[in-house]
């Protein structure tokens, strides 16, 4: 079972390029998030290291919320840059240092909710950890710049970086991470205060050669089945 340790994690309500605080890893684990409030889709984005970014999830309802990931190919100050012509409203980085690799990228969702909040009022569509010990992240984006309402982390989450939105001060970006075995995995926040539309999301990932075999078997019983 893999070994996730959080090395940091930083946000941005600025348009600029937003650097990771201290140096990044080799072969650490990158993830890049944005939210924009119009249709257009962010393209790719770049980091001072070159390192490689995939897209993994882009979903767009009243706003558009983008994830994308690399593995640091070297070690060393590390800023990303973002497409910010689509619009802005907030961009997040993270990193994670794992043992044993190698890395899998499990799947990840977002979906837009609303709700009055309370002990994990807001979930993220669930996704299927492949193996135990995999790594959940999860992020929130509240829209409606309500005063009263408050984020924080969800039942057996920990929250990593919290940062307002661009041109709202009330409103929140939030990411946090847990960890799951195999089955079906979520994540949740905790909301108080008035109603509030918001985006969450979730992401998976794992690590080790015995999510390496499931990944295969997985991809393996897809072809046969065609």
């Amino acid at each position: 079972m893999a070994t996730w340790t959080h090395e940091q994690s930083n946000g941005s309500a600025s348009a600029g390029p937003l650097a990771f605080a201290n140096n990044v890893k080799l072969g650490s684990l990158l993830v890049a998030i944005q939210e924009n409030d119009e249709a257009g889709v962010p393209t790719t984005p770049t980091d001072s290291r070159g390192n490689a970014w995939q897209l993994m999830d882009s979903h767009i309802s009243s706003q558009r919320l983008t994830w994308w990931y690399a593995v640091s190919k070297d070690a060393g100050a590390c800023t990303v840059t973002f497409d910010v012509s689509a619009g802005f409203n907030g961009v997040k980085v993270t990193e994670w240092s794992f043992s044993p690799g190698p890395l899998v990228f499990v799947a990840a969702d977002t979906v837009e909710r609303s709700g009055t909040g309370g002990t994990d009022g807001m979930v993220s569509p669930a996704i299927l950890a492949t193996v135990n010990g995999s790594l959940v992240l999860g992020v929130l984006g509240t829209e409606e710049g309500l005063a009263s309402t408050t984020v924080a982390a969800g039942t057996g989450f920990v929250a990593r970086e919290s940062t307002g939105i661009a041109g709202s001060a009330n409103d929140r970006f939030v990411l946090e991470s847990g960890t799951a075995d195999a089955g079906s995995a979520q994540a949740t926040f905790t909301m108080s205060g008035t109603l509030q539309t918001s985006l969450v999301g979730a992401a998976v990932f794992s690590a080790g050669v015995d999510a390496v075999a499931v990944r295969t078997l997985t991809r393996h019983a897809r072809m046969t089945s065609w």
